[in-house]
């Protein structure tokens, strides 16, 4: 694929990674209806390469190519920036407080400020608009009083549920009331991040921009053309939590 070209990698799954990622950029550059930049951002979240092990050797392989050279700027600028970001993460994120005494872990200001962050959090998903059991029935097309639904869907974890006053709420962004249904995209997304254990995890994953989706994901479960996208960023996530 890459004529002339003698580099040295650091562990044979880099060069399997970088070629691979050459040949599909490579493939996208060739088909004019296919946006690079979203194509870029498509094969980082399926192979998820080390930004800095890529941008070591990607400029190489890729104008080595004549086919593939085209390619390059665009790669390189997305390339540096996710170099850039991962380096912010380790800049912001700076060493963890090691304690051998578990008594040690919590204060009683740890515990309001634990507690305060978490309203927050829960006050910004509760900002969304939010479904009644009765009115996930109705989006669901059954009769408003069969809250059997809503608690069946909440059990599997195919929709996020919240306890709520005595019930639950659910966010609307999870169903289609046209098609009476809820979101492929939404139940293949919650059940893969264990909506039924942590909703408001779950919740926070939708409602957070996403730097590969470019967006919230909430804003594209409607859209099947991003259903695929969706699923590869939560199993980033899951893998990463894992």
């Amino acid at each position: 694929m890459v004529a002339g070209m003698t580099v040295r990698f650091s562990h044979a799954d880099d060069e399997t990674k970088i070629r691979e990622i050459a040949v599909l950029l490579g493939e996208a550059a060739a088909d004019r209806k296919v946006d690079l930049r979203e194509s870029i951002h498509r094969v980082f979240a399926e192979l998820r390469p080390d930004p800095r092990v890529v941008l070591h050797y990607i400029g190489d392989l890729l104008t080595s190519d004549p086919a593939l050279a085209p390619t390059a700027p665009a790669v390189e600028s997305f390339v540096r920036t996710a170099v850039a970001a991962t380096a912010l993460v380790e800049t912001l994120t700076g060493d963890p407080i090691v304690h051998d005494d578990p008594d040690e872990l919590f204060t009683s200001d740890d515990l309001l400020r634990i507690a305060r962050v978490r309203g927050e959090v829960r006050r910004a998903i509760f900002s969304q608009p939010m479904l009644s059991s009765s009115g996930v029935a109705r989006a669901l097309g059954a009769p408003p009083t069969n809250r059997e639904a809503a608690r069946s869907l909440r059990a599997r974890g195919d929709v996020i549920g919240f306890p709520h006053r005595g019930g639950f709420v659910y966010p609307a962004f999870q169903f289609d009331s046209a098609g009476r249904r809820v979101w492929p995209a939404v139940v293949r997304v919650n059940r893969l991040l264990d909506a039924c254990h942590d909703p408001w995890g779950v919740a926070g994953w939708w409602l957070t921009p996403d730097r590969i989706l470019d967006a919230e994901p909430f804003r594209l479960a409607s859209n099947p053309d991003r259903e695929v996208d969706l699923v590869a960023a939560a199993e980033a996530v899951s893998q990463d939590v894992g």
